[in-house]
């Protein structure tokens, strides 16, 4: 005597099995467990599969506007190409933001800004040379130099910047020696 096979008719409703064998052929129950899986079972595989078959758009950075004002977006070191990210468009954004407050001579705003600059990207060193400078306009020698130390290390690759950067150096000392105690330098 022959196993019965099961055969399976799918439709709108659902599948339902049927199984022939010795005796004739006999229609499963309407609450069998087969039928249920595979009524749920080949909608879901026919969709995974339609997906797979889907193609993924490329997605694309644009570059950050290259026609804005001094100062200018300077690439964090080791990573070429990242200029574009949220942070870094950010902390441009406020740095431009300090340069114009700097040139209005409101030096506490920059710095407040400045600083902020710097919370959301701590290597920045563009921020960095502007808290410099804000710091020895309002002749804090002392303030000015750690800031100014940090721009120079940001910056060493930029030779631009670097140079700024080392010229402030030399008139924050030049500044020390001739100024007022109380911020000095020398008092460290």
């Amino acid at each position: 005597m022959g196993k019965p096979v099961i055969h399976y008719i799918a439709g709108m409703s659902g599948s339902v099995a049927f199984s022939a064998g010795p005796v004739g052929i006999k229609k499963a129950g309407r609450h069998s467990l087969i039928p249920r899986l595979s009524g749920i079972l080949l909608p879901v595989l026919l969709v995974v599969w339609l997906s797979a078959c889907a193609g993924v758009p490329p997605v694309s950075e644009k570059p950050p506007d290259k026609g804005l004002p001094s100062p200018e977006m300077v690439e964090a070191p080791g990573q070429p190409g990242h200029a574009g990210h949220a942070r870094m468009a950010a902390a441009h954004n406020l740095v431009q933001s300090g340069f114009q407050r700097l040139q209005k001579k409101d030096y506490d705003g920059a710095i407040r800004v400045l600083e902020r600059a710097v919370g959301i990207q701590p290597d920045n060193g563009s921020a960095y040379y502007y808290l410099a400078e804000a710091w020895l306009a309002q002749k804090h020698y002392q303030r000015a130099a750690r800031f100014n130390e940090l721009a120079r290390l940001y910056l060493r690759d930029d030779s631009d910047w670097a140079r700024r950067a080392e010229f402030q150096k030399q008139r924050i000392e030049k500044a020390d020696r001739e100024g007022d105690t109380g911020n000095n330098i020398s008092e460290r």
